[in-house]
């Protein structure tokens, strides 16, 4: 997937794109990331580190914001589990994180 999409101006521009990292194995995050409803990558992310990266996402088409949806999606995972999240995003115009426990 490329990380450039072309805007209405006929320049590119970064995609936007998400990750969520989470303090437990991927045997631990599995089960609370199939409740998101979403295709995911799951992989380890370092010793007692996950990293789940979405296929697509509602923000692809313009359908939410990529941080309002990372931000539910963390506080979701967070809620469900012992573990903390940390929600990584960015857009054309703007990157941000967002930390829920």
């Amino acid at each position: 997937m490329s990380t450039e999409a072309t805007s209405r101006t006929g320049r590119t521009a970064p995609a936007p794109g998400a990750l969520l990292l989470c303090r437990a194995d991927p045997a631990s995050v599995a089960p609370a990331a199939r409740l998101l409803r979403d295709r995911m990558l799951l992989t380890r992310a370092g010793e007692g580190w996950s990293v789940l990266v979405p296929e697509g996402g509602p923000w692809l088409h313009g359908e939410e914001p990529v941080d309002r949806v990372m931000t539910g999606w963390a506080t979701a995972l967070a809620v469900g589990a012992p573990w903390p999240v940390l929600a990584l995003w960015w857009d054309a115009d703007r990157g941000g994180y967002t930390l829920a426990s």
